[in-house]
C-alpha cells in the first residue's frame, strides 16, 4: 500500500475561479495516480457538492472537517477588517491538523493542491524531525536561512500529534505575525528542527525545466495565469507573477504542456496501472452501489423527546440505505421517540436500564445486540452512551467507535465526564454539535484523536411558515391573535432557567397586556409545586400558558410570535430555535452554546441569567409588529436553509461512517 498523500481546501478558496482550483486538483490527482502510488486524501472544510462526488468516485478520500481553531480565525480577520483572509486562512490552517485526522503514526506527504507529480517521489522520511521541507531557495544555491517552502511537507505524525496542543497555542496567540498564513506558523514553532528535502521533490518552474524534477509545485504563476501571458495578455495586480514567470518563460512553456496532457486524460484510478510495489488497486478503490452497506449503531441513553433524539431520528430516517444501515439502541426504553425510530423502517432493540443506576447487565445485552448486527461503527450519544460504547470498544466488540457531544455545561455527571475525558484518545472521532461545546470540552480535558463538527440540523421542507397551522394551532390553545405569544420550549430544569424566564415575563408584561408567556416541555404541567410557585411569587398566574410536554411542537411552533431560550448554562446547537426559525419564527436566547451562531442578526441574544436583558430583547421584537417580526422571521428561515438543512449535513454523517469504516 502506498504512503498518504493529504491536500487541504476550503469551499470558500476553491470557488476563487482566477486560479482554476478545481482543474489544479483533477492534474494533481491525475498525474498522482499516473506516476505515483500515493493515495490521495482531501480535507475539505465545506459542504458536499458535484466537485467533492467527482473526486470521491475518481477514489480520493474526502474529509469534511473545519479547523478547531476557526472562531479564533474569525475573529482575526474581523480585527484586521479583512474578510477574505479568513477564506483563505480557514484552507491553508486545515493542514495544521491532519496530525490528527490520520489514524496511524506513519509519515505521510502534504502537498498544497496547486503540484504536478512527474515521477514517483519515492520512500520518503523525516526521521525523527517533525517535518521535512525544501528550503526556499535556489536550486542550485546554498540555504541561506531558516526561510523554507511548506507546499511539499513530509509529516511525522507522531511528532507532530504530540506538540500540536502546544503549537495550535501559539497559532492563535500569534496569527498577526504570520505572513504566510500556516507556512509562517512552522517556520516560527518548528525554527531549526525541520529537516531538509531535496529540491526535486518540490519544484518551482522559475528555476528553470529538471528532469529530475518530482514534484513540479506551481508556485506563483498558475497555469491559467501562464497561458493569458503566453497569449500577450497583460494581467494588472500580478507583478510579482510576472516577474517570476519572466525568469524561466520556456520552463514555463514546457511545464503548462505537461499540464495540458494531464487535464485531458481521466482522473481515475483505475485508468493507471501500479507503478511500482505491492501496492494493489483496492487501496485507491472507491465505493461501490454493489457493496453492501456500512452498518451503524447508534446508541443513546434514552429516547424521551428531546434535541439529540430528535436529530438521531432525522438522521436515521434520511439515511441513505444503499451506502448506511443504521440501527437504534436505547439503554432505557423506546420513550415517545422509538415508534416514530421503527415506523422509518430503522431496527430498534432497548437495554432496559435505569436512569441514574449502573447495571452490568447492560454491558451483556448490548454485547448480544453487537453480535446480532455487527455494526462497522458504533455511534454514541451522550456521556452514557459514550461510556458504554468505550466499555464495549475496550472489550474489542466492535470495531470502530465514534463518541456524540450534544452539550457543554451539566451538573449531572461530573464522575462521568472525567472519566470521558480521561480516555478521550480512544474512539476513533468525536463529534460535536457545536462549536462551544468543543471548546467547552476540551477545557475540561477532552484530547481526541480526532474532532468533528457536525451541527443539528432541520427539515427545513417540513418545518416552513404556515398561516393556516397558526390559525389552527392558536386556536387549538385558545391563543387570541391579538396576544402576542412568547414560547418557552424546555423541559423542566435548572439548566433552562425557568426562574429566568419568569422574571423576565414579570418586567415585560406590565407594559405589555397583550403578551402571554407560554411553558412546553417535561416537568411544566400544573402539577409542578415549584413552578405553580414560582409563577405565583411573580403574580403570573393568568399571564402564562402551561402546555407541559408536547410531541406536536414542531407542528405548534407557526401559532407563536417570538421562541425563546432562557437557559443558564449547558447549550450545545438547540434543536428548539433551529427548528422555529425554519417556521419563520424570529427568536430571543440567552447566550449558551451556539445560540449566537444560529441567530445571528435574525434576533435576539442576550447575557444569561440577566431578566432585564431578557425582557428588553423580548421588548424589542414586540416593538417590531406583526409585520416586522414576519419580515425578521423570513431572515431567520433563510439563515437556517443555507447553514442548518438536513441535506447538507446528513451527507456528511454519511461520509464520516464511510470513512471511519474504511480505517480512516
Amino acid at each position: 500500500m502506498g504512503m498518504s498523500w493529504y491536500f487541504a481546501l476550503s469551499e470558500s478558496s476553491i470557488e476563487r475561479d482566477e486560479h482554476d482550483w478545481r482543474g489544479l486538483i483533477r492534474v494533481a490527482v491525475t498525474s498522482a495516480y499516473r506516476n505515483t502510488r500515493l493515495r490521495p486524501i482531501l480535507v475539505y472544510d465545506g459542504q458536499p457538492g458535484e466537485f467533492t462526488a467527482e473526486l470521491a468516485n475518481a477514489g480520493v478520500r474526502i474529509i469534511y472537517h473545519r479547523v478547531s481553531f476557526f472562531d479564533d480565525l474569525a475573529r482575526h480577520a474581523d480585527a484586521i477588517g479583512q474578510p477574505w483572509w479568513l477564506s483563505i486562512a480557514s484552507g491553508a490552517f486545515l493542514r495544521t491538523e491532519i496530525p490528527l485526522l490520520h489514524s496511524g503514526t506513519d509519515a505521510v506527504l502534504y502537498t498544497d493542491c496547486d503540484v504536478m507529480f512527474t515521477k514517483d517521489p519515492g520512500n520518503l522520511d523525516c526521521g525523527r524531525a517533525p517535518f521535512a521541507v525544501v528550503p526556499e531557495q535556489t536550486p542550485r544555491g546554498r540555504r541561506k536561512t531558516a526561510d523554507m517552502n511548506s507546499g511539499v511537507m513530509v509529516m511525522n505524525i507522531g511528532s507532530l500529534r504530540a506538540s500540536f496542543a502546544e503549537f495550535k497555542a501559539y497559532i492563535t496567540a500569534n496569527l498577526a505575525t504570520f505572513v504566510s498564513f500556516d507556512q509562517s506558523a512552522y517556520q516560527q514553532f518548528y525554527a531549526g528542527r525541520w529537516r531538509r528535502l531535496k529540491p526535486e521533490l518540490n519544484w518551482r518552474p522559475y528555476w528553470g525545466f529538471s528532469e529530475k524534477a518530482r514534484i513540479v509545485h506551481w508556485h506563483g504563476p498558475k497555469p491559467p495565469f501562464v497561458r493569458r501571458v503566453r497569449q500577450g495578455s497583460d494581467i494588472p495586480g500580478y507583478d510579482i507573477w510576472r516577474g517570476l514567470y519572466d525568469r524561466a518563460p520556456d520552463s514555463y512553456a514546457r511545464y503548462l504542456a505537461i499540464w495540458d496532457d494531464y487535464a485531458a486524460r481521466p482522473m481515475d484510478a483505475a485508468a493507471y496501472p501500479v507503478v511500482t510495489g505491492p501496492a494493489t488497486r483496492s487501496a485507491r478503490r472507491t465505493r461501490h452501489s454493489s457493496e453492501p452497506p456500512v452498518t451503524v449503531l447508534h446508541l443513546i441513553t434514552g429516547l424521551e423527546t428531546g434535541g439529540a433524539e430528535r436529530m438521531l431520528l432525522h438522521l436515521v430516517s434520511r439515511a441513505d440505505r444503499a451506502r448506511l444501515r443504521p440501527v437504534v439502541v436505547s439503554m432505557t426504553g423506546p420513550g415517545t421517540m422509538g415508534p416514530l425510530i421503527e415506523r422509518a423502517g430503522v431496527p430498534l432493540r432497548s437495554l432496559g436500564m435505569r436512569r441514574g443506576v449502573p447495571d452490568p447487565r447492560g454491558v451483556a445485552r448490548l454485547a448480544r445486540i453487537l453480535r446480532e448486527f455487527r455494526p462497522a461503527v458504533l455511534q454514541t450519544w451522550l456521556y452514557h452512551a459514550d461510556l458504554l460504547g468505550l466499555i464495549v470498544r475496550r472489550l474489542g466488540l466492535v470495531p470502530h467507535l465514534a463518541w456524540g457531544l450534544q452539550g457543554t455545561e451539566t451538573i449531572d455527571t461530573p464522575v462521568v465526564r472525567r472519566l470521558l475525558a480521561r480516555f478521550s484518545a480512544s474512539p476513533d472521532a468525536v463529534v460535536t454539535v457545536s462549536r462551544a461545546g468543543q471548546r467547552f470540552h476540551e477545557g475540561i480535558g477532552y484530547h481526541p484523536r480526532r474532532w468533528v463538527h457536525l451541527p443539528n440540523a432541520f427539515d427545513t421542507s417540513a418545518l416552513r411558515p404556515d398561516a393556516e397551522a397558526r390559525r389552527h394551532g392558536r386556536a387549538a390553545l385558545g391563543i387570541a391573535e391579538d396576544r402576542v405569544a412568547i414560547l418557552l420550549p424546555a423541559r423542566y430544569h435548572p439548566m433552562k432557567d425557568h426562574g429566568n424566564f419568569l422574571a423576565a415575563a414579570a418586567r415585560l408584561a406590565p407594559a405589555h397586556p397583550e403578551a402571554l408567556f407560554v411553558l412546553a416541555g417535561a416537568g411544566t404541567e400544573t402539577v409542578n409545586p415549584a413552578l405553580s410557585g414560582m409563577i405565583g411569587a411573580y403574580g403570573l398566574g393568568d399571564r402564562i400558558l402551561r402546555l407541559g410536554e408536547r410531541r406536536d411542537l414542531e407542528r405548534l411552533y407557526p401559532a407563536f410570535d417570538m421562541v425563546t431560550l432562557s437557559s443558564a448554562f449547558g447549550e450545545a446547537l438547540p434543536m428548539v430555535l433551529g427548528e422555529a426559525m425554519s417556521c419563520g419564527i424570529p427568536c430571543v436566547a440567552t447566550d449558551s452554546g451556539d445560540a449566537a451562531l444560529v441567530i445571528g442578526d435574525t434576533g435576539a441574544v442576550v447575557p444569561p441569567r440577566d431578566p432585564a436583558a431578557l425582557a428588553a430583547g423580548w421588548e424589542r421584537l414586540v416593538a417590531l409588529g406583526p409585520a416586522g417580526r414576519q419580515a425578521l422571521g423570513e431572515r431567520a428561515r433563510a439563515r437556517i436553509v443555507e447553514h442548518y438543512d438536513l441535506d447538507r449535513v446528513v451527507p456528511r454523517f454519511t461520509a464520516l461512517y464511510e470513512e471511519i469504516a474504511a480505517g480512516g
